[in-house]
């Protein structure tokens, strides 16, 4: 984890890049709000943190 001036005071230890075109505002706020919907389950957050590569990485995305 790292200092990240966050809200929380908390340290950051999980980041999300999201690439995506500029010309569709509604689906980007679409897909923040999913992404947000995802990092709210302490599973899937935990499973996060314990993958060692980038298959776990999907997989833990990726499952409910």
């Amino acid at each position: 984890a790292i200092e990240f001036d966050a809200i929380d005071a908390k340290p950051v230890d999980l980041v999300f890049l999201l690439l995506m075109r500029g010309d569709n505002d509604v689906g980007q706020i679409n897909v923040l709000a999913a992404v947000a919907r995802k990092l709210r389950s302490s599973d899937t957050l935990t499973r996060l943190r314990n993958a060692r590569n980038a298959p776990e990485l999907y997989e833990a995305i990726g499952s409910d």
